[in-house]
């Protein structure tokens, strides 16, 4: 897969010495950690003069983050904020290098909804290319020390998004050996293999078979406008809203005997069922589909009885665009007349 867990955030950061964030460890939902935990900050509001709390994690050796696009985290909170006036920005995410000049990356961290689990897609292309070889310490940072809040912050993971190669990783890694059946009375293993019929390989029972059956892209939703993210101390970034492939695949259980075929196809819909599939940080819902009759009798077998599972992935539309913080104004005045102009404040 292109992505991996930079921090499962077991052991919560190391705090900067302030007495304001109080650091602890604490459940978390599936969706935020594949551990079950996560780093919760209890922050008491301080006085204005007070220094803005923080936590960091410094990494042993430096990341390199070439190789992917996005830094990924689950947050929750107890207080909004979408940088508006009454609600504005206190909790930053920042990067800096290892040794040397300190190049700092920061984002913004909004909340949208107050005690809901949210995910952040930290996009990596503006961090400076010498930080971006060698990221040494990452960083949680108060905004306002009078501001108080609760928060839990999920395991990070660092990921170049490749939507379909990483949805069948991630789902032939959650079939893959997970069940077992008996060959000649010893309990065996079944492996789930990736269905690529130019280059098939050798194949011996019992083995699950996922064989990729279409990809659609759906088209955009109407009225889908640009959406705003990765903001930073100097504006945001812009991306159009992302698209939905529609991947559908089959799912086929090669056994020697129809006892086993029907115990692996059980335990799969029982396992689908039961927990969504993990793609890039994301929990995606598995949809049982019926091909059509005409797909069924000229590409499914007499006797085989495959189950067959769709997932809805998100993919990105276009490019992001940088816009700078701008301070809006009023204009006073009759059209064609000299007219009178006031900032008002952003």
């Amino acid at each position: 897969m292109t992505s991996a867990v930079i921090d499962d955030v077991a052991t919560p950061w190391q705090s900067d010495g302030s007495t304001l964030w109080t650091l602890s460890i604490a459940p978390a939902a599936a969706e935020a950690s594949t551990s079950g935990v996560a780093m919760r900050i209890d922050a008491a509001a301080g006085a204005a003069n007070d220094p803005p709390p923080s936590a960091a994690r410094q990494f042993p050796a430096p990341l390199d983050l070439r190789g992917v696009d996005e830094l990924r985290l689950w947050l929750r909170s107890s207080r909004p904020a979408s940088g508006a006036p009454d609600k504005p920005f206190y909790l930053a995410l920042e990067a800096t290098a290892a040794a040397g000049p300190q190049p700092v990356w920061r984002r913004l961290l909004p909340v949208d909804r107050a005690d809901a689990w949210e995910l952040h897609c930290l996009w990596l292309g503006d961090m400076a290319a010498e930080l971006r070889q060698a990221v040494g310490t990452l960083r949680l940072r108060s905004l306002d020390a009078t501001v108080a809040f609760r928060a839990c912050v999920g395991e990070l993971i660092a990921t170049l998004p490749e939507p379909i190669g990483d949805l069948e990783d991630a789902l032939a890694e959650r079939l893959d050996k997970i069940y077992s059946v008996a060959v000649e009375g010893t309990p065996t293993s079944v492996p789930a293999i990736l269905d690529v019929p130019e280059s098939p390989g050798t194949r011996t029972a019992p083995y699950v078979l996922i064989t990729p059956w279409s990809v659609h892209a759906l088209e955009p939703r109407g009225g889908a406008d640009d959406v705003v993210d990765n903001y930073t101390p100097a504006g945001a970034h812009t991306r159009p809203a992302r698209r939905l492939l529609r991947l559908e695949y089959r799912i086929d259980a090669f056994v020697t005997t129809r006892r086993h075929k029907s115990h692996l196809l059980e335990r799969i819909v029982a396992d689908l069922a039961a927990r969504r599939l993990r793609v890039d940080g994301e929990l995606l819902e598995a949809v049982a589909f019926d091909p059509s009759a005409h797909e069924l009798a000229s590409l499914v077998a007499p006797g085989r009885t495959p189950l067959f599972y769709r997932w809805l992935v998100p993919i990105e539309a276009g490019a992001r665009q940088f816009h700078a913080q701008a301070v809006p104004f009023l204009t006073f005045g009759q059209p064609d007349e000299p007219s009178a102009t006031e900032a008002v404040a952003a």
